[in-house]
């Protein structure tokens, strides 16, 4: 006779796992399951308007979001060579394969990988971020193509949440300078 095991008696609580500061195959290596969002939204940050008077609020990067961006980098360098199959043949494919294996081996894929830092310098990388920021703090809520609509609504503030959001400007609350978070005036010059 074999022995059922009771799971609906409560089991041990999975342990707080920290990633290694400094990870050698990227974070989402280092995190694996743990690279989800938790359940919490996140709350605070730095608040973008966009010119119909909507704000969004994005929080700072943390270990998940770097982990979820190389996961979709890469997602994305594997969708680029599987169209590399379907349109040059197998050759190019394995040749690009190969390409991305030895990339991949070399980190190049992940957050301070060479294609990390790029994807983070460009306009479709910048808004694959943004939508990961904005998914940690509105849940399904947010999607690719609002990411996108903030970005070419308020493209300054948002790259100045971002340059916030990874750590490369002080909060606006605190720099002493132009609040970036209140919302524009809406009076004319002529008063």
């Amino acid at each position: 006779m074999q022995k059922v095991l009771d799971r609906s008696k409560s089991e041990p609580e999975t342990p707080n796992v920290e990633a290694p500061h400094n990870p050698d195959g990227g974070w989402s290596d280092a995190l694996g399951a743990f690279a989800d969002n938790p359940d919490s939204l996140r709350k605070g940050g730095e608040t973008i308007y966009t010119s119909d008077g909507k704000a969004y609020t994005i929080g700072r990067v943390e270990q998940a979001i770097k982990a979820q961006f190389e996961e979709l980098l890469m997602k994305q360098a594997k969708y680029w060579i599987n169209r590399t199959r379907m349109s040059e043949g197998p050759e190019a494919y394995q040749d690009e394969l190969s390409a991305l294996v030895a990339d991949r081996g070399m980190r190049a894929y992940s957050w301070d990988g060479r294609f990390g830092r790029k994807a983070r310098e460009d306009f479709p990388g910048l808004i694959m971020l943004l939508y990961l920021l904005l998914r940690r703090s509105y849940g399904d809520q947010a999607t690719l193509e609002l990411a996108q609509q903030i970005m070419e609504d308020s493209p300054k503030e948002t790259l100045l949440a971002l340059r916030w959001a990874q750590g490369n400007l002080p909060s606006s609350s605190a720099s002493g300078g132009t609040d970036r978070t209140s919302k524009p005036s809406t009076t004319t010059m002529d008063g």
